[in-house]
């Protein structure tokens, strides 16, 4: 169960993207791991460590068993269609715009599904039987449509799954794309002995990758092999058997496609990328983030969030303060539905002072790592004061919640225009753009608001700040 906590930092596609937005020795070492595993046997990845993979399975699994479908049988390989959602992948990854490629892959996808479905089936689950408490999807516009992308994601998926198998991760996964080069050259991979085999089509009805063909010359294509081994233990006569891969395995498997027909889609694939390459920099160009919204803490700024976050769903469901939501027009359409601060509207949140889990958990380096004392002089927003809502301001009521709910202090209550009904004054300094001051605000529109910085810094240390602001002690002594 504590290993089960360490699941996003082991995926491939989330340990490149932190590498290149944060780097890290442990992040490089687990990805050669991770190659090394590949260059041995081919793509155990894909069905023993990823999560999307493991879903896909049961889904396929509890498919059979209820519905009883046609045996499973080879189906030739989609080549073209692995290289343009490719190519799309990368001119997403280099455009900036990862709010369709986190879509294609694996992780984020899963992400989606169990930071949605799976989250709220567990709700209902807890409260039907013991009425556990636990944090729920909140029943706000952004939530639901979340709650809808992440259902429709899972209900395709299942079809997927359903009507034919694995071909999500041989297809549209960039991961699978990559892998399967890789698997082209590995050390091992599963081969079959025509000696031994009888062609009982056992195997092919085993295999969930569609990839064993049983004719005259029987044969696995290693690079759509999920390495999941059962059509090992379905073969009557041992006939497949993981060995050293030999050079007439290899040529077969790296002449998969003929050259003109390779590189045709090659050339194919290029120009979809490219073109989406371009136009994706010019939307990029043409749709500006709007000011005021706030990115989570360790984002550095609005516009790189957008850039590096694939919308895995889990600082959203770690957010001990429920200020952690999915974005609407907060970021304009390209952030759609991205984790964004919230600390107004029907189901207001805060940023908790100590809390920092958004960017322990976040498993591509969109939101990079920070110490709980770091993340609590991490300035992302500034708070502001609107006199014509505030109790003690307007009919002198004395109020001052949003002071005693700062945690840096950065509220100074200050005499207003009535006795004995002070009202809040906003040290810059101190302020880290919380949100708690808005949170505890008893009116609405609230009279003290926080809106986001362009660029996330560095706040004064409240310690530091009282020391540089302390009076000078009068000399015991006047020497004139």
């Amino acid at each position: 169960w504590g290993l089960s906590g360490k699941l996003p930092a082991v995926q491939f596609m989330p340990v490149i993207l932190r590498l290149l937005t944060i780097s890290g020795a442990v992040a490089l070492a687990i990805l050669l791991i991770l190659l090394l595993i590949s260059i041995l046997c081919g793509r155990f990845y894909c069905t023993w460590i990823c999560p999307l993979g493991i879903l896909q399975d049961w889904l396929e699994r509890l498919n059979n068993r209820i519905f009883r479908r046609k045996p499973r049988k080879y189906e030739p390989a989609l080549t073209w269609v692995r290289w343009i959602c490719f190519a799309l992948f990368i001119a997403c990854l280099s455009s900036g715009l990862l709010l369709l490629g986190g879509f294609m892959e694996p992780y984020s996808l899963f992400g989606k599904i169990a930071s949605g479905v799976l989250r709220q089936l567990m709700e209902y689950l807890n409260i039907s039987t013991i009425n556990l408490e636990q944090s729920p999807i909140e029943p706000s516009a952004a939530w639901r449509i979340y709650l809808i992308i992440s259902a429709s994601g899972f209900i395709i998926l299942l079809l997927i799954a359903a009507i034919r198998g694995r071909i999500f991760c041989n297809t549209v996964c960039p991961v699978g794309f990559i892998l399967a080069q890789i698997s082209r050259k590995s050390i091992y991979s599963l081969q079959i002995d025509r000696q031994k085999c009888v062609k009982c089509q056992k195997c092919v009805k085993a295999c969930n990758a569609h990839c064993i063909s049983i004719n005259e010359n029987a044969n696995i294509e290693f690079d759509r092999c999920f390495m999941c081994l059962e059509c090992l233990s379905a073969c009557p006569t041992s006939a497949i058997s993981i060995a050293l891969r030999s050079k007439k395995t290899a040529s077969a498997d790296s002449n998969s496609l003929a050259m003109p027909e390779r590189r045709r889609v090659i050339l194919g694939a290029g120009a979809i990328g490219t073109a989406a390459f371009l136009g994706g920099k010019f939307l990029k160009k043409t749709a500006v983030v709007p000011e005021g919204a706030i990115a989570p803490p360790g984002a550095s700024s609005a516009e790189d969030f957008i850039q590096r976050c694939t919308n895995c769903g889990l600082c959203m469901a770690n957010c001990r303060g429920g200020c952690l939501q999915p974005a609407t027009g907060e970021y304009g359409w390209r952030g759609f539905m991205l984790p964004v601060m919230k600390f107004d509207g029907t189901h207001p949140g805060k940023c908790e002072y100590e809390c920092n889990n958004c960017m322990k958990n976040c498993p591509t380096g969109a939101l990079k790592p920070m110490p709980l004392a770091e993340k609590k002089l991490c300035r992302i927003g500034m708070a502001r004061f609107y006199p014509n809502n505030c109790l003690a301001y307007q009919d002198g009521e004395p109020c001052g919640a949003c002071a005693e709910h700062c945690p840096t202090g950065a509220l100074k209550m200050v005499p207003g225009p009535h006795e004995f009904a002070a009202v809040p004054q906003v040290i810059k300094e101190l302020c880290i753009g919380c949100g708690n001051c808005q949170f505890a605000c008893p009116v609405t529109p609230q009279a003290i608001r926080v809106s986001g910085v362009k660029k996330q810094s560095r706040a004064t240390a409240p310690s530091e700040y009282n020391r540089q602001k302390k009076t000078k002690k009068a000399p015991k002594t006047i020497p004139f």
